[in-house]
């Protein structure tokens, strides 16, 4: 606990150089040099949690195609999801596709200057809400994100912990009396640029602070013991197996589900390693469950991708085997079995059209469309780890011959983390029209650059850093 007075400076004092400030040295920012209500609201949902330098284009781009709140709800989801791909955290597209949709049916398409009103739109919680109030239509709203919690304890001297509700109440009440004043917007956008490029967590630019003269935590001499935490966040960490599966020219994929970690993306089959459960046990459920919706025997090689990926609370091993039909036939013209027409068995012996998604069109079986889009996501990758080919076995030796085909498995051995029926196939060139996590789309690149069959392009994706 610090021993930092609780006094802190003059607020008006603290509210003019700061406007000041912000008036000289502020970013040229595209969401800066309007006062849309609409793109405000979308350029507040985008940076959640992300980096300004990672949203600007992803900002131009979604307003060039949803330029109002009725563009936005008049599209699918699937669109949305599509321009938001790479941009983590997908729940956010999804919940500002419904504020668009209440606002379309409630307030004609216009984000009304009513707090309460744009608390209750989906995915808009006090700061959002606060920051759109407040730059859009000037109220004496304010937004406390983490560069304006930072910030208020440095300057205040604030020894509540602020990941604590106490904290949390004494810091609100702090940017509530400082933003009641003149240009509320302006006096919030410069507490957050303030936190964003000046007042640092590490190595903070006292020197250059306009605040500096009336900083608690610059007089002591260390302003990075503010703001106080009492959490000690520890990682969760899992080992996953992931399959790359090509059987008469398509490759498998699964939907993760509806609820948790990237809910609704599409990914290939994977499944997380139990305890006290080897490599090869977790490739084998994988196997089972794939070789049920085959209908017949798969031939898994030794060799393997392995590598990491660290979510914002949840850490990664994740190791890549490689499948093919053990009697694969030529492609047809198509892109899909011999003749156009074969048919792959789906989980338990329900029958489906090779490659065709489950809700797809009976008449298209030449031409398959992909598999829908999803729906949104909860986490984010921040950080990715890449390991060589090596074996699949536990302490084997590498080897690039493939492994020989073993008898069909029990459906009801297949416990990975979807059901077999669940499994979609699709053409190659299909899978890049799919919204998937950035964690997929390297796995993708990495088979596709060791000239197992990815798809032409499959760039690695961007890591979805949040800091």
């Amino acid at each position: 606990m610090n021993d930092a007075p609780m006094r802190g400076p003059d607020l008006e004092a603290v509210r003019s150089r700061l406007i000041h400030w912000y008036d000289r040295h502020r970013r040229d920012l595209p969401w800066r040099r309007t006062r849309d209500p609409y793109a405000v609201l979308v350029s507040e949902v985008m940076l959640q949690q992300t980096r300004v330098e990672t949203v600007l284009p992803y900002y131009v781009r979604f307003l060039q195609r949803f330029p109002s709140a009725s563009h936005l709800a008049a599209a699918s989801e699937d669109e949305v999801l599509r321009l938001w791909q790479g941009l983590g955290y997908y729940r956010r597209a999804r919940q500002l596709h419904q504020a668009a949709r209440v606002l379309v049916e409630r307030y004609g398409g216009q984000v009304p200057p009513d707090p309460e009103a744009v608390r209750a739109l989906p995915g808009v919680g006090d700061y959002t809400a606060g920051a759109v109030l407040s730059i859009a239509f000037d109220l004496p709203v304010p937004a406390v994100d983490g560069n304006a919690q930072r910030v208020l304890a440095r300057v205040f001297g604030v020894d509540e912990p602020a990941d604590q509700a106490a904290g949390r109440r004494r810091l609100h009440d702090l940017a509530r009396r400082l933003v009641d004043g003149p240009r509320p917007g302006a006096l919030n956008q410069a507490v957050m640029e303030l936190g964003a490029t000046v007042c640092r967590p590490r190595r903070p630019g006292c020197g250059d602070c306009p605040l500096a003269e009336l900083c608690v935590a610059a007089r002591t001499g260390d302003p990075e013991a503010w703001p106080v935490r009492r959490r000690s966040g520890r990682w969760v960490e899992e080992d996953v197996a992931i399959a790359w599966c090509r059987v008469d020219g398509r490759v498998a994929v699964v939907r993760r589900p509806q609820e948790g970690l990237l809910a609704g993306l599409w990914a290939l089959p994977y499944t997380r390693r139990r305890d006290g459960e080897g490599w090869l046990e977790a490739r084998d459920r994988l196997a089972a469950a794939l070789e049920a919706a085959v209908g017949r025997p798969l031939r898994w090689r030794r060799a393997t991708l392995q590598g990491r990926w660290d979510f914002s609370h949840r850490r990664w091993h994740w190791r890549l085997f490689l499948a093919d039909d053990a009697g694969e036939r030529p492609e047809g013209p198509a892109g899909g079995p011999a003749g156009g027409r074969g048919r792959l068995q789906g989980g338990c012996g329900a029958s489906r059209p090779a490659g065709r998604p489950a809700t797809g069109d009976p008449s298209t079986a030449d031409e398959p469309a992909p598999p829908r889009v999803p729906t949104g996501s909860d986490g984010a990758a921040v950080a990715e780890g890449l390991a060589p080919w090596g074996s699949a076995g536990e302490g084997g030796e590498p080897s690039p011959s493939p492994a020989p085909a073993r008898p069909l498995r029990a459906c009801a051995a297949a416990t990975a983390e979807w059901a077999a029926e669940t499994i979609t196939w699709v053409r190659l060139a299909d899978l890049e029209r799919l919204a998937m996590a950035s964690l997929d789309r390297r796995v993708l690149a990495a088979v596709a650059g060791r000239g197992e069959g990815g798809p032409r392009g499959a760039g690695a994706g961007a890591a979805e850093r949040r800091d």
